[in-house]
């Protein structure tokens, strides 16, 4: 008996979510029983966010994320400054020369 002649593989079927299949294991990805994980160093790697690209970003001061978009706020005092501000301005017009009528 030719056992060779017997043994007919089938190809795996390709690997998802709901079935084990073939896969080829790339850079920072590994297999532990038979499931495949992305390594701690990948998930390092982000690009840098631009106005229209995703990507990492380091909040600082005055900075805050809405949703997914970052937003400058209001430092500390602003709002007591705003308000001199605009005093001031109203404090200046009124000191304005009043032009005479003719």
């Amino acid at each position: 008996m030719n056992l060779g002649a017997m043994y007919n593989p089938r190809p795996l079927p390709v690997a998802s979510e709901a079935t084990l299949g073939g896969i080829k294991v790339g850079k920072n990805l590994e297999i532990q029983d038979g499931v495949l994980s992305a390594t701690a160093e990948a998930s390092k790697s982000l690009p840098t966010a631009t106005a229209s690209k995703k990507g990492g970003v380091k909040i600082g001061a005055n900075l805050k994320m809405v949703g997914e978009v970052l937003h400058a706020t209001e430092p500390e005092g602003y709002a007591d400054l705003k308000a001199a501000v605009t005093d001031l301005q109203a404090r200046l017009v009124a000191l304005e020369p009043k032009s005479k009528a003719k």
